[in-house]
């Protein structure tokens, strides 16, 4: 009911039934009727059993036994599949072109629905393809932006290299109705060849780190929020920052990875007074979200359940856990990821190295004013990177603000066909020297740039 419901407002009614693979009633019923017959055939107990192969002696004229419609479909080896093909086929011919298989999924059926109705339009023949263009005579050619030589809707949604979620939306970014969803992830390298590609192969990677390749801190941002971003800071390999723009408000993003339990206290103090500073020279008026691995065990401590919530996977805190909570309660933050009830496996965020003992130290934190709009935040265990920690996984309800469309340059092409006549060509070949002569390009003391615009601008000139 998703596909039909989905597609229903901009999809012609006959395509329905093969855009959602559902079969024509007709044929449903009499695959059931086959079905239930071999079914009770086969069974000799059931009392149907008697009734089907013995007729009844006396029965109303307008009664038509079931039993005599399964075994004529029997005898003509009734398979839904190619019956449901077949009369696609001679019922629909013009429809039978575009979609051939109306048994087999088309792609993108997971698709969002405003995808999913626009890929059926491509289907279905009511699409703006190359194809449907140029048969409408508004497009000379059919050719595909990806220069094949036909763009159908077959070959956008399963063949072309320009993928079918980027040309419906124009690479364009929508304001956010939905929840936006963040997440930390501690992960112990990605020096090793091949761990970055396993962290993220389609996302815009924004991080850094000193060279001795201990701590740092990144950013892994999704392509289709990438303009939104609107600044990238580098405190040092422990803290760096990510602004994102908001529609309403500015959306700070506060990576920070704190001095494990066991360093000493300088460190520490060190760390978190840089924490401090960093926090003041955020604008009021943004949305803070601090999130990292803060080695921070939260306890249940009733005079800082305003602050941390009654949540948490410990009972007591530990030394950063206590100094995490002092920073929430001075800047005005909350501690969100110890103050929604989930199940312990999806509190905890890092394992022990012997197995035994899963803690919770990695933590996210919002500023009070807007903690209402953090909706859920928790643990996925099932994320692997090579880490002994978890990705926890925030989401947040705002609304990004809304990329404002850029016009594309588009290449002008060039009928090189023409050149086959030998007139055409031959005037082509003096307008090309006239325009070198008027040009009077120096091929000693012009740079290559230089020299490439020059020919260029000669070639658009002589073609004209």
């Amino acid at each position: 009911m998703r596909t039909i419901s989905g597609a229903i407002k901009s999809t012609p009614a006959s395509w329905l039934p093969v855009l959602s693979n559902i079969a024509s009633p007709h044929l449903r019923r009499y695959y059931s009727l086959v079905r239930e017959y071999n079914n009770h055939a086969l069974n000799r107990s059931l009392p149907i059993h008697k009734y089907i192969y013995n007729n009844p002696s006396q029965r109303l004229k307008s009664h038509k036994p079931p039993w005599k419609l399964a075994q004529k479909l029997i005898n003509e080896n009734y398979n839904l599949k190619s019956k449901w093909t077949e009369e696609w086929r001679l019922n629909n011919p013009d429809k039978f072109n575009l979609i051939e298989q109306p048994i087999e999924k088309v792609p993108g059926f997971q698709l969002p629905r405003e995808e999913w109705v626009t890929l059926n339009r491509l289907r279905t023949g009511h699409g703006k393809t190359g194809n449907m263009l140029h048969k409408w005579e508004l497009r000379d050619t059919p050719q595909c932006d990806c220069r094949h030589e036909t763009q159908t809707a077959n070959y956008i949604v399963e063949e072309s290299n320009i993928l079918p979620r980027d040309r419906i939306k124009e690479s364009r970014l929508e304001n956010w109705k939905s929840a936006l969803r963040f997440g930390t992830w501690n992960i112990r390298t990605l020096y090793q060849p091949g761990a970055a590609l396993t962290l993220v192969k389609e996302f815009n990677k924004h991080s850094q780190c000193d060279n001795c390749r201990q701590g740092g801190t990144g950013f892994i941002v999704k392509k289709n929020i990438a303009s939104a971003i609107k600044d990238f800071k580098v405190v040092n390999s422990r803290l760096t920052i990510l602004i994102v723009e908001g529609k309403f408000f500015n959306i700070a993003f506060v990576n920070a990875h704190a001095p494990s339990e066991d360093k000493s206290d300088e460190e520490k103090e060190e760390f978190y007074s840089l924490l401090e500073s960093t926090l003041e020279g955020i604008p009021r008026h943004c949305i803070i979200i601090l999130l990292g691995v803060f080695n921070a065990k939260i306890g249940k401590e009733e005079f800082f359940k305003t602050t941390t919530g009654s949540n948490s996977l410990h009972q007591l805190s530990n030394n950063n856990g206590f100094r995490l909570t002092e920073l929430a309660t001075e800047r005005g933050l909350k501690i969100k990821s110890t103050s929604f009830p989930h199940k312990e496996i999806h509190k905890g965020t890092r394992r022990s190295p012997d197995g035994r003992y899963i803690n919770q130290i990695d933590h996210v934190l919002v500023n009070t004013r807007f903690s209402n709009s953090v909706l859920d935040v928790r643990t996925f265990c099932d994320a692997e990177c090579g880490s002994d920690h978890f990705l926890v996984v925030g989401k947040l309800k705002v609304k990004l603000k809304k990329a404002k469309k850029r016009k594309e340059e588009q290449t002008e092409l060039f009928d090189i066909q023409k050149l086959c006549d030998l007139k055409i060509c031959e005037d082509f070949c003096k307008n090309i020297s006239n325009e070198f002569n008027n040009e009077h390009i120096d091929n000693e003391n012009d740079d290559i740039e230089s020299l490439w615009s020059a020919i260029r601008n000669v070639i658009r000139k002589a073609t004209k």
